[in-house]
């Protein structure tokens, strides 16, 4: 039976009680709950960013790691709280809370191993304003990692809640033991340009094979394994020196999302710019105010972007977003072509808006959220009155979907394509805000994706490449002095 902490939050839910629906919810503060296994709690030393997840507990060995993901309460008759899976979480399920007989709401935790634990969340005879549960909750077997509670937080609303106010941190070894995971049947592919397709075809006898993905360019291929007798870890070991093959690798399918809060106006994008709005370090920004005054003062030009195309590789884009919509890439060909042709030959059929690496469609509609933030604060339309402004007002954005609308990651080969559609679609930059647990210290990187980015049919000195910009970690100390980076954030660590 996997061992777990259980941090729970004061929630104000008079209104779930026989009151009017609401949409918001006041949360006091997030406290440590009851601790099942007598871990002692220690300082905190790194933060993650506003509404990522959690990714990282106390313990030694494997792990089942969980993070809350949205709370709602629907028809005032059920408090429902969903959960999104992290790393190697495998599920939650919660019985409904009616109102009307409060409690007590029982939530089912499921484990790698088929075990289980049944968690009273709800009080057995719950009141008004009474505390019930809400958090974390995660087994205790990832060796020197530390979870602390977190800062207060006021006026939090229902759609996410902000995760940056648990401190997790790796108290003596930089590098977690946890293991990224990979689809057991699948590797990545791709076969010398010397070899010919007799080999190509006696290589996948070898394997009992199937080809069940391919690029359009990078002769790069996605291979199913089933049938082989080996693991895939085996057979990566195997062929990696086989001179047939280029080059061989995992699937990984553990990325993860980190996600930002969407802000409701302009005056809480410190980013842009700072006045100290939510006690950060006055002008610690990106001055976008003054890079849009050098904008000439012409009637019709606004602000950055024009003619640029920016790949957004995340859960896809909302693209009927009211913010959003003049600003999303369209595909002219596909747009003006007929319905089921490929009219621009690039591989992909009635790609109007980008590609759905996920779902492997021509809908990159984002169901999940994160995407539309990331591209509203790219790109989202200024001076319109509506919602936020992103930092170029006039961009064309490419929705490009690698994430599945409940942030499952559809797997290193699809980051692969993405990227390839984003090369030869004339994309000018690639966002990925998006990570993985590290690899150990040594471990080559995925040659798909080298490849993919650096493919040598762009050439960077004609500016025909894109640039690919990815998130990095920002690592502060607390007990570093102050000024600290970010500087409207806590002294800790964020994830950009």
């Amino acid at each position: 039976m996997a061992n777990f902490n259980i941090f729970s939050s004061l929630v104000d839910y008079q209104n779930q009680l026989g009151g009017a629906s609401t949409n918001t919810q006041d949360f006091e503060g997030f406290s440590p709950g009851f601790n099942l296994d007598g871990v002692d709690f220690l300082p905190g030393i790194f933060v993650t960013s506003n509404f990522s997840k959690v990714e990282a507990f106390q313990g030694s060995e494997d792990t089942e790691l969980f993070a809350l993901g949205e709370i709602s309460v629907e028809e005032d008759s059920f408090y429902n709280i969903n959960f999104d899976e992290s790393y190697n979480a495998v599920g939650f399920d919660i019985d409904g809370f009616d109102p009307n007989t409060p409690g007590p709401a029982i939530l089912e935790i499921f484990f790698a191993d088929g075990d289980s634990e049944s968690i009273e969340i709800f009080p057995t005879n719950a009141t008004e304003s009474d505390p019930i549960f809400f958090g974390v909750i995660a087994d205790t077997e990832i060796e020197n990692i530390i979870l602390t509670e977190g800062p207060e937080i006021d006026g939090v609303g229902n759609e996410e809640v902000a995760l940056d106010n648990f401190i997790v941190g790796n108290v003596d070894n930089p590098e977690s033991n946890q293991e990224r995971t990979f689809f057991p049947n699948q590797i990545i592919i791709r076969l010398n340009d010397s070899e010919n397709s007799a080999d190509s075809t006696s290589l996948q006898e070898e394997l009992g094979a199937e080809v069940i993905g391919t690029t359009q360019t990078l002769g790069i291929q996605l291979w199913d394994i089933s049938d082989s007798g080996f693991s895939v870890e085996e057979v990566v070991e195997i062929y990696s020196d086989d001179p047939r093959i280029e080059f061989i690798d995992l699937n990984y399918n553990d990325a993860t999302l980190f996600l930002t809060p969407n802000d409701p106006n302009f005056s809480n994008l410190w980013g842009l710019n700072n006045t100290g709005q939510t006690g950060g370090t006055i002008d610690a920004d990106i001055d976008a105010p003054e890079g849009w005054g050098f904008v000439p003062p012409e009637p019709g030009v606004i602000p950055t972007g024009g003619d640029a195309v920016v790949g957004v590789l995340d859960t896809g884009v909302d693209y009927t977003h009211p913010d959003l919509n003049d600003n999303i890439w369209i595909n002219t060909q596909e747009f003006l072509g007929l319905p089921n042709v490929d009219d621009d030959g690039n591989g992909y059929i009635d790609d109007v808006r980008g590609w759905d690496f996920f779902n492997n469609d021509n809908d990159p509609m984002d169901g999940h959220g994160h995407g539309t933030h990331v591209a509203g604060t790219i790109g989202a339309e200024g001076d319109n009155g509506i919602g936020v402004v992103g930092v170029n007002w006039d961009v064309e954005i490419m929705p490009l979907k690698i994430f599945s609308d409940t942030g499952a990651y559809a797997g290193d080969f699809a980051v692969i394509q993405a990227i390839e559609y984003a090369n030869n679609n004339n994309a000018d930059v690639t966002n990925n805000s998006w990570g993985t647990f590290p690899l150990p210290q040594g471990t080559p990187p995925n040659q798909g994706m080298v490849n993919a980015i650096n493919d040598p049919d762009n050439d960077p000195l004609t500016d025909d490449q894109p640039l690919f910009v990815r998130r990095q970690a920002i690592v502060q100390i607390i007990m570093m002095p102050i000024p600290y980076i970010p500087p409207a954030l806590t002294p800790t660590v964020s994830f950009l």
